[in-house]
């Protein structure tokens, strides 16, 4: 699956208060502009780490601990989708949160 990823054919947007907060790593910052890109082409945003992993060369455990920042800091919420009936997660959805106003 993440070599079907071709990533974001418009510019990375990364608003300022995201670019200025100092908790979050510099590739945490580059994941949120191209999540924010994503969802303002796109709407929904599914990718997964593995494929955000893969377009920054990183391992896939260093994505997930860029993804956890952005959730931590309130810029991101995940939602996993089960298969019916199971624990079994057949996708995760992405929504970038209002920013706040700094």
């Amino acid at each position: 699956m993440a070599e079907d990823f071709k990533g974001v054919n418009y510019y990375l947007n990364t608003p300022a208060v995201v670019a200025h907060d100092n908790r979050l790593k510099p590739n945490a910052k580059l994941f949120f502009g191209e999540i924010y890109s994503l969802a303002n082409v796109y709407g929904d945003v599914y990718i997964s780490n593995a494929a955000l992993a893969q377009r920054y060369e990183l391992t896939v455990d260093a994505a997930s601990r860029l993804i956890s920042q952005l959730v931590k800091y309130g810029y991101i919420t995940i939602e996993l989708h089960y298969k019916e009936g199971t624990k079994q997660v057949i996708k995760r959805s992405i929504t970038v949160n209002p920013l706040p106003d700094k």
